[in-house]
């Protein structure tokens, strides 16, 4: 996603679950976003499996039964032959909101993916509609929180970030020693850091931390909206890059 200037990222690793688990979140996924801003209430979503969805208009609410029959189109098979499915490949959903404007969001799912040893097997990619990031709107920030919080419980995440796409660049981000590879996991406007890895983080004093039901914490940079133009912003994202080194890989 490279039309909206901010984003929500979320990833996991290799983790099998079947259509009717994946179906289970999807629709609390779909149910959770409307209910927090009207921006989420309709979708055009697509998908890479065979038939694909021609720009299908999802229905929100949205039902558990439609949450199944969605997926059930979103299944990638196999070249040869055509109608197996292919399941360690997972379920795939992409999205373009109904609304344009200020109100214009997109997003990407990729789940069940599994016997993957990549890091970032299975995700979810959400541009942000400029109405949520509005200059100054320190409230809109609290509302960021809210949002990154549900997918986290919802997708039950790894890693999870709402970042800025300049900021997001390898001009910006931390690499490995051969300049290769982005470090992870990667610092953004708000930070996600699970349970397990909260104790190995000492987050810089003047920068906002909440900590989740589950033991988690999201630490936020500033709450007006982070641009890497903001020499005080770039500041803390560095103090917060430098506070998660001993914990990336």
């Amino acid at each position: 996603m490279n039309v909206l200037p901010y984003e929500c990222n979320l990833w996991w690793g290799s983790r099998r679950e079947s259509l009717e688990e994946v179906a289970a979140r999807l629709f609390r996924l779909v149910d959770g976003l409307r209910r927090l801003d009207p921006a989420f209430s309709q979708f055009l979503l697509r998908s890479s499996g065979r038939p694909a969805l021609p720009n299908l208009l999802c229905p929100t609410p949205l039902t558990a039964e439609g949450s199944v029959e969605l997926l059930r189109r979103s299944r990638t098979y196999y070249d040869v032959p055509p109608d197996r499915v292919w399941p360690e490949l997972g379920f795939s959903l992409s999205s373009t909101s109904v609304e344009r404007g200020d109100l214009l969001t997109m997003w990407d799912l990729r789940a069940g993916v599994f016997e993957s040893d990549r890091h970032h097997a299975n995700s979810f990619d959400l541009g942000l509609p400029a109405k949520l990031v509005a200059n100054g709107a320190t409230g809109n920030c609290d509302q960021l929180r809210r949002l990154l919080a549900l997918l986290i419980v919802v997708l039950d995440a790894r890693e999870a970030s709402i970042d800025e796409q300049k900021y997001e660049s390898k001009h910006f981000r931390p690499m490995t020693a051969d300049g290769k590879a982005l470090l992870f996991p990667w610092v953004g406007w708000l930070t996600y850091l699970p349970p397990d890895l909260v104790g190995k983080v000492s987050v810089p004093k003047d920068i906002r931390v909440d900590r989740l039901d589950n033991g988690g914490i999201i630490a936020t940079l500033c709450e007006e909206p982070f641009t890497i133009d903001n020499p005080e912003h770039m500041r803390r994202a560095r103090a917060m890059e430098a506070a998660v080194r001993p914990i990336q890989s």
